[in-house]
């Protein structure tokens, strides 16, 4: 499995920078700095925590992660403008997007 990862950093790094490459990169970077921060933040917090109280935490989280899921999924009309004007500098469609992906990888 460990050849894969790699695999999938050489080809994804092989991807031509055109369409809106640069803010695709800044985002997934931007997510994952946040994903990485909360998950650790999370760790620290449960493990100075006595045994007891895990269910209790894990179930205040789980309650704040669906709260905040209904940004995405019920979006409000500024949510819908926002994601709209978002996919505005999207090119292609997701079929183009994988075309391309297994292109790069036979390439390499």
């Amino acid at each position: 499995m460990p050849g894969c990862c790699i695999r999938l950093k050489q080809s994804t790094s092989k991807i031509k920078r055109t369409k809106t490459g640069e803010v695709d990169n800044y985002l997934v970077v931007f997510s994952m700095k946040i994903t990485r921060d909360g998950a650790l933040n999370y760790v620290i917090t449960m493990a100075l925590l006595n045994k007891t109280e895990w269910l209790t935490t894990i179930k205040a989280r789980d309650l704040n992660m669906a709260k905040n899921s209904k940004f995405i999924t019920q979006q409000n009309k500024w949510i819908q403008f926002l994601l709209w004007t978002i996919s505005l500098g999207e090119r292609g469609s997701f079929s183009d997007e994988m075309n391309e992906l297994k292109a790069v990888d036979r390439a390499s």
